[in-house]
């Protein structure tokens, strides 16, 4: 735990390559360290850290899943935390369960189904989801967000989501409203990821040798370059993808990763709103 996570901000930016901090902020709100990327109005978009929250021991502090073994008060207490910094009420967080799957709802059927239903991603629409707050957890795999003009896309991907196609069905799901822009979220990389020789010539027969990696006799996967591969799949160029290359094994002062903690760690997460939210404090109408 940093000794004061005011620290946790500058090191954050610091891990951001140098080419890309134009695109990302560092930020703190009311205690609660996150990583904005700056994507086009009116939408707003973060990644958080595993720090400014109340869970303690394996899942420290900011652990905002409900399966992996922590105290549910906690981590209640954390999806307060989480979007009463952001000006949210509890009551305006949705939080579907990941599940490795292929739905993606619309996020007031999200809401609809109460509770955290099942799915892998969400779609957020401006006129109709304007005083909400979504989000998207992950411990390794990759989140990726899909922005078009009105609709913004958060879809969870691990290896099976890649190879099954919820990218595309993401993209498909956005409508007339095509992404013009994808983000990437902290995920482990292709330096740690490693894997057996079936997953990796399977992944590589669907989405293309880059996606392997070859290191010191091992077999590595690239989600990254797995998902810039199904994104061109679904028409997407590879310029309009934003990737920070942060991978959550590398650091465990700040994200969770379920590869290098094992099955007691938390979980991060992406967000999004629409801007123009009447929010009370928080981070509010700052860009």
């Amino acid at each position: 735990m940093p000794d004061n996570r005011r620290e946790v901000v500058p090191r954050l930016q610091a891990t951001l390559p140098p080419d890309l901090r134009t695109w990302f902020s560092a930020r703190q709100s009311e205690g609660v360290p996150w990583l904005e990327a700056h994507v086009p109005v009116p939408f707003r978009l973060g990644f958080s850290t595993r720090w400014g929250g109340v869970s303690g021991e394996d899942y420290a502090e900011l652990n905002l899943s409900y399966w992996v073994g922590d105290d549910p008060v906690h981590v209640d207490q954390n999806l307060r935390v989480l979007g009463g910094s952001l000006g949210f009420p509890a009551e305006h967080v949705v939080l579907p369960r990941q599940v490795h799957g292929l739905e993606i709802l619309e996020t007031d059927e999200c809401r609809r189904r109460g509770g955290h239903p099942p799915c892998d991603g969400l779609i957020v629409r401006t006129e109709r989801d304007r005083r909400h707050l979504v989000l998207m957890i992950s411990g390794d795999c990759l989140t990726v967000v899909l922005v078009g003009k009105q609709t913004l896309a958060l879809i969870h991907a691990g290896w099976r989501g890649l190879r099954d196609g919820i990218l595309q069905k993401g993209v498909a799901a956005m409508g007339e409203d095509r992404p013009s822009l994808a983000v990437f979220g902290p995920a482990i990389g292709p330096c740690c990821y490693e894997v057996g020789a079936d997953v990796a010539e399977e992944m590589g027969r669907r989405l293309g040798t880059e996606m392997v990696v070859e290191s010191g006799g091992r077999l590595h996967l690239d989600l990254w370059a797995g998902a810039e591969a199904a994104l061109g799949e679904a028409g997407l160029e590879r310029g309009a993808v934003v990737n920070p290359r942060l991978c959550t094994l590398c650091h465990p002062d700040l994200f969770y990763s379920h590869r290098g903690e094992g099955p007691r760690t938390g979980r991060h997460t992406a967000f999004a709103w629409v801007e123009g939210h009447e929010a009370q404090g928080g981070a509010g109408q700052e860009r």
